[in-house]
């Protein structure tokens, strides 16, 4: 059965690729439904414009002056429950100078909480395609109860130009997530 954050992504990301582009992102504003960029407007000036690119999810181009604190991509997975064990997923097709650190937001009430990946992906100017595992545990926020989620791409804090082919988050069951038995040394006595 298919997670239903993984449901929330699939309606976000075909959304953007219905997009009208070229367009130009505010703070804090829907891109399209439940995505949104985000950025620290009190440090820094930020142009960030989406362009027309028949091959990219999104292709982005920011021109950054000061230093902002942060500058983000959020895509809402929408209210789910994750279960300890299970394994949360991230697969990203994407070129553009930069290292990308994704996040889980979580938020219950007034409270947030992140977990992260443990995990960066690296690109370059050519395209990459990376893959983020985390396994659920019990210290992981996100566990135990239905909240909202967002997946938060944070972006590089310079002028930046950005291609994100594509993106893929999914949820394996715990089960499936469970790591087998290493082989002893006995299994291989004749």
């Amino acid at each position: 059965m298919t997670h239903p954050a993984e449901l929330s992504v699939m309606r976000c990301l075909a959304a953007l690729r219905a997009l009208a582009k070229p367009a130009r992102a505010e703070p804090g504003k829907p891109f399209v439904p439940q995505v949104y960029f985000s950025w620290d407007a009190e440090q820094a000036q930020v142009a960030l414009n989406v362009s027309d690119d028949p091959g990219a999810l999104l292709a982005m181009s920011a021109v950054i002056t000061g230093t902002p604190r942060w500058i983000s991509l959020s895509i809402a997975l929408g209210k789910a429950e994750f279960t300890l064990g299970e394994v949360l997923g991230l697969a990203m097709q994407a070129e553009g100078a930069s290292v990308l650190a994704p996040f889980i937001r979580s938020r219950l009430g007034e409270t947030t909480q992140d977990t992260g990946f443990g995990e960066s992906l690296a690109l370059g100017t050519e395209t990459r395609t990376g893959v983020l595992l985390h396994k659920l545990t019990g210290g992981d926020p996100m566990v135990g109860q239905a909240q909202f989620h967002t997946l938060i791409l944070p972006l590089p804090k310079h002028s930046f130009h950005l291609r994100l082919l594509d993106l893929r988050v999914f949820v394996l069951p715990a089960a499936l997530g469970a790591e087998p038995d290493l082989p002893r040394l006995g299994s291989f006595a004749l």
